[in-house]
């Protein structure tokens, strides 16, 4: 992103309204410069107001990331267990950036946790291969790298219930979760996992968990998404800071993660189950080969989906998406 493009995004972050001219005076360029740069913004997802004799607004204002605030919310001894947060303007997935990482550590260094964010993606990524809509500076788009030696099975759960820690932390009330880790709000969807195993080597494996949070989904980007959704900012009727939820984010993962390495999934089945908005409904558990109906029974001990045939039987699935069928 050029220079210009970017404190343009920064002088217009506010909400406010502000005059070619002026911004022309602060980029240093012509008003017709302005105009062009402007002009860019919605290749971001970024929606821009121009109104004659006032000038230009991103309506309601974005909520930029900034390292140091980030860090600001994120405690002392866990920041010590974070090597390095990384923060881009643009990627194509931060789950792709530390898998590349992870490839290029070296033994020694692969119990340390990385972390990467971004203020947009190119090419974020869901469950099955779906695309993750990320328009620039709406969003909580942010990935972390996490080492591990014993069995993870139910790691997705933990991810999804520490997400509501944070959001309950900010006052965000009704939270449901739907296996294996979506978190919704009144049964629409406000954050997603994905979480991508990469190869093991000296007997310690890389998990990339990767999570998406709806903040301030611009109307247009939403548009695109093929599932009924709701970001923060509906919610709460405010802009949330950015930077308090991926500090409160990253802090609470560092956190449970380390309770999950100690503890395994046990520790978490209580908030999962107390929060899950499958238990006894009709479900259709949709796998790559199949789908699967009946009504769902809770998770078992490994973070399985227990499922129940009209003949009482029990099947569990260790993968999959379910569709519920209320």
């Amino acid at each position: 992103m050029n220079s210009n493009l970017k404190k343009l995004i920064r002088c217009l972050s506010d909400g406010k309204f502000h005059s070619g001219a002026k911004l022309g005076e602060a980029l240093g360029i012509t008003r017709s410069g302005v105009w062009k740069l402007t002009q860019q913004l919605s290749t971001l997802g970024i929606e821009v107001e121009s109104v004659i004799g006032k000038g230009y607004c991103i309506p309601d204002g974005l909520s930029l990331l900034s390292l140091p605030k980030i860090k600001n919310h994120i405690n002392k001894n866990y920041l010590k267990q974070i090597k390095k947060i990384k923060l881009f303007d643009q990627i194509d997935s931060t789950n792709n950036y530390l898998i590349e990482l992870a490839r290029k550590l070296s033994a020694n260094k692969r119990n340390e946790i990385y972390v990467c964010l971004a203020e947009q993606q190119s090419a974020g990524k869901g469950r099955l291969g779906r695309k993750w809509v990320s328009p620039f500076g709406a969003n909580l788009y942010l990935s972390m790298l996490w080492s591990f030696t014993k069995d993870i099975s139910g790691l997705g759960l933990v991810v999804a219930t520490t997400i509501t820690d944070t959001l309950e932390l900010i006052g965000i009330k009704n939270i449901g979760l739907k296996w294996p880790n979506d978190v919704l709000w009144q049964k629409r969807k406000l954050a997603g996992v994905l979480i991508e195993v990469s190869s093991e080597a000296y007997g310690i494996g890389n998990a990339i968990i990767g999570i998406g949070l709806n903040v301030a989904m611009p109307v247009r980007a939403g548009a695109s998404i093929d599932q009924p959704w709701v970001d923060l900012r509906a919610i709460t009727d405010e802009l949330q800071d950015r930077n308090r939820l991926a500090g409160l984010l990253i802090n609470n993962l560092a956190q449970n993660l380390s309770l999950f390495r100690q503890k395994g999934l046990k520790a978490f089945m209580q908030k999962w189950r107390r929060l899950d908005v499958c238990m006894n409904q009709p479900v259709c558990v949709i796998t790559p080969n199949n789908k699967v109906c009946g009504v769902a029974k809770g998770i078992d001990e490994h973070g399985r989906l227990r499922l129940e045939n009209k003949a009482g039987k029990i099947t569990t699935f260790s993968s999959g998406e379910i569709s519920l069928r209320i």
